[in-house]
């Protein structure tokens, strides 16, 4: 319906001269009070069996263009000074109480209107700085899916329109560039993932572009991280947020919050009863007792293994008389009954005039060490020598288990080897290493 327009102080009045059936203007005596906007109803000879109604679509001075036969009368023609009135004609009526009984196609709309408490769907609609309210049963908004197709249940686009910010797809789940949860109090958590009762799918999941998962919580809260590439970077990575940090990296505790494994800031590793270190001070390896340790040199201490007890080293010249076996001045050391133990002698052999090959070997027995001693153990070996003075040598070890607490004494003893010449064998300097190795 279009427009139109009204006015208390229009005048009756009257034509100037006589019209036609078929003419479009009129000059009439005034049309001062009429209607400033157009159109507007004019009824001429009313009352009369004349009577026509027009629409005046413009006016200029006292001449007014005009629709003949309006509102369902016929044009007809009509003589000089006939009157001239603006009306209100069936129409206006019509339209009105049209209007109040209409749900749609009403004030300059195609569409149905919108009741504030009525159930209807909206199309095409933009709503700017609105806000939806809630009530104690009903949401503040609440988004349908179609029953086919796969358009999104909400979709956000940036300032000109083009392009998406985030979508909530037709089973509402969100795809955005990037997600925030903040929260403004310090006593609110930001996010919660919370299964459903009996919920047998995982919590949360991180995926890639193509949709492996990398890393996810399960339904009980364990997570498993499972990188789908390859790469030289570690799969969990972290550090210290300061130097001098004294926090944990990792720690785990038993059901009753005890800690039973963790990761100091150094990078040692302690468990219940066990520490590793690498970072480069102190023991590579402890237990919590101290009954066994590798230190920081990588030797070995165990409450049933005594590591290195003794080193025992000379550097007096020892000469054999021809094949006659020469000890060197004896060396002491306290050994335990019942422990084994493990003797090793290297030494730095010399050479007699005549350029002899030597042997070499150790003997250890319970009080003074002689040629006659019964040995507790000997290591023997020949020791084949060609070439120039000082050739260093391993000789050998051997296993034994002391008989008896007490002091020991350790020589070394030299002669030429057997079929070696005429010459004598000679030891410029030996070293015995004495470790306990166990029960």
């Amino acid at each position: 319906m279009t427009r139109r327009y009204y006015s208390n102080l229009a005048p009756a009045v009257t034509t100037t001269g006589s019209m036609t059936a078929a003419v479009t203007s009129v000059t009439v005596t005034s049309l001062a009070g009429f209607p400033a906007l157009f159109p507007y109803v004019v009824a001429v000879e009313r009352g009369t069996a004349g009577e026509e109604l027009v629409l005046v679509t413009n006016a200029s001075g006292a001449t007014a263009q005009i629709t003949r036969g309006y509102g369902g009368t016929t044009a007809k023609a009509h003589a000089i000074g006939v009157p001239f009135e603006h009306v209100v004609d069936a129409t206006d009526a019509d339209e009105a109480n049209a209007h109040v009984n209409a749900s749609g196609g009403v004030h300059g709309v195609s569409g149905t209107l919108v009741g504030a408490t009525d159930s209807q769907v909206l199309t095409n609609k933009t709503l700017s700085s609105s806000r939806g309210l809630a009530t104690s049963t009903d949401p503040a908004f609440k988004v349908q899916a179609t029953g086919s197709g796969t358009a999104a249940l909400l979709q956000g686009v940036d300032a000109a329109g083009t392009g998406t910010t985030f979508v909530f797809d037709n089973t509402g789940n969100l795809r955005a560039p990037s997600v925030t949860a903040q929260t403004t109090s310090a006593g609110t958590i930001p996010l919660v993932a919370q299964g459903a009762s009996g919920q047998t799918a995982k919590l949360a999941v991180c995926r890639d572009n193509a949709g492996h998962d990398l890393a996810a919580y399960d339904k009980e809260g364990k997570l498993a991280v499972t990188p789908f590439v390859d790469s030289a970077t570690p799969i969990i990575n972290t550090k210290n947020p300061a130097a001098g940090t004294t926090a944990l990296a990792f720690s785990h505790q038993n059901a009753a919050g005890s800690t039973v494994w963790s990761v100091g800031s150094g990078g040692a590793v302690t468990a219940t009863g066990l520490t590793l270190n690498s970072n480069g001070s102190g023991n590579k390896l402890a237990t919590a007792s101290g009954g066994m340790l590798v230190d920081s040199s990588d030797n070995i201490r165990a409450a049933n293994m005594g590591g290195r007890v003794t080193r025992l080293n000379s550097t007096t010249v020892v000469t054999s008389s021809g094949s006659t076996e020469v000890l060197s001045t004896a060396q002491t050391v306290t050994l335990t009954a019942g422990r084994r133990y493990n003797m090793r002698l290297e030494v730095v052999l010399g050479a007699d005039a005549d350029d002899n090959s030597v042997r070499a070997f150790l003997r250890a027995a319970f009080g003074t060490v002689t040629l006659a001693s019964t040995a507790v153990v000997t290591v023997t070996r020949n020791i084949s020598f060609s070439g120039g003075r000082g050739q260093e040598g391993v000789v050998g070890s051997d296993d034994f288990v002391a008989p008896s607490t007490g002091s020991y004494e350790i020589a070394v003893g030299v002669t030429r080897r057997t079929g070696a010449g005429s010459g004598n064998g000679q030891i410029i300097a030996w070293t015995a290493f004495i470790d306990d190795v166990g029960i």
